[in-house]
């Protein structure tokens, strides 16, 4: 119960996170602490917003979420085509 609730408090709070090491920690916290198919679920709706900073919020989750070695090879191939399909801005 706990953890959902901070979990939600950081989704709410996710444009906020503009300073990279920052935006990059709550990823990493959220890719590495919460099941893999709720983080996934979590940035594959960031990384269709029309926000750059929440498309690089979900990707740097995906890129944590890509590398966890508790994670099953379609997780993984999911991870990488919605990273490469990400776009952010020139």
């Amino acid at each position: 119960m706990q953890a959902d609730k901070i979990l939600q408090i950081f989704i709410e709070n996710h444009q906020r996170y503009t300073h990279g090491l920052m935006r990059f920690s709550v990823a990493d916290l959220i890719s590495r602490k919460y099941p893999s198919e709720v983080s996934l679920k979590l940035f594959k709706g960031l990384a269709c917003s029309d926000d750059e900073n929440s498309r690089r919020f979900a990707y740097e989750g995906l890129d944590v979420l890509r590398i966890r070695s508790d994670v099953d090879d379609s997780i993984r191939t999911s991870v990488a085509t919605m990273m490469q399909a990400i776009r952010f801005d020139a």
